[in-house]
């Protein structure tokens, strides 16, 4: 009797032993998890995103937008190129903590105005460049906010009249003052219409203070004639 006391006993304490890890993990799991508010597939059609920037959509929250500045800028002239920017929501989720994050991805087009004063300009204003950054915001729930690259997208469109020799990519974060990270590449065959992704120069969020965010797209024509876009999504506008 006394043996099958002891064995029902650690038997029991068996039971226990194993039990609590797995409630553990549990515990930790839905800490874990979080509410997914709102989700979409990324626009990348080329005549869609047009269409959203000619009519300025822009779907940042209004905390966002108070948050940031997002504009366009080239080297081109305004007379060689119209300028376009669009941002659509990708995600909103909220953590079991309250934090709420928010996934964007804003778009810069830099499109041909065809009224170059010279053969070089107007081979210049037959490429329209798209330079996109993807990138994730979050508030705490004592109003911290933060801001990061999750990757940048670049393509150009060209008639096949024209010669593209290679496309330049870069990404960067920058607190105002100086670059805290950056990430570029050169695609030296380039195929019309297609896009390229660039990593993030890193996957730390900064404050919002500290954090500007720029994609960079830059073709590069024969004769050292270039037609580029910068998308800039500027977190220091309060």
């Amino acid at each position: 009797m006394m043996k099958k006391i002891v064995a029902m006993i650690l038997a029991l304490l068996m039971m226990t032993l194993l039990y609590i890890p797995a409630f553990a993990a549990e515990t930790e799991k839905e800490q874990m998890q979080s509410t997914v508010l709102y989700q979409a597939n990324q626009i990348d059609d080329p005549n869609m995103l047009m269409l959203r920037a000619e009519l300025g959509v822009d779907e940042r929250s209004e905390i966002v937008k108070q948050a940031t500045n997002v504009f366009a800028e080239t080297d081109l002239s305004k007379e060689q190129a119209d300028l376009y920017t669009t941002t659509q929501l990708i995600r909103r989720e909220r953590k079991t903590d309250g934090t709420i994050v928010e996934e964007y991805a804003s778009v810069a087009v830099a499109r041909s105005t065809g009224t170059g004063s010279s053969s070089d300009q107007e081979t210049e204003n037959s490429v329209t460049v798209y330079a996109m950054v993807n990138y994730k915001y979050e508030i705490s729930s004592d109003l911290n906010m933060s801001f990061g690259i999750s990757n940048t997208k670049h393509r150009a469109i060209y008639a096949s009249s024209v010669t593209v020799n290679s496309l330049y990519l870069k990404n960067e974060i920058d607190n105002s003052y100086e670059q805290v990270a950056s990430n570029s590449r050169t695609i030296s065959s380039v195929t019309m219409g297609t896009w390229y992704t660039l990593s993030a120069p890193t996957s730390k969020l900064y404050p919002k203070a500290s954090a500007n965010l720029y994609a960079f797209t830059t073709a590069k024509l024969p004769g050292g004639n270039e037609a580029n876009v910068r998308c800039v999504v500027y977190c220091n506008s309060l």
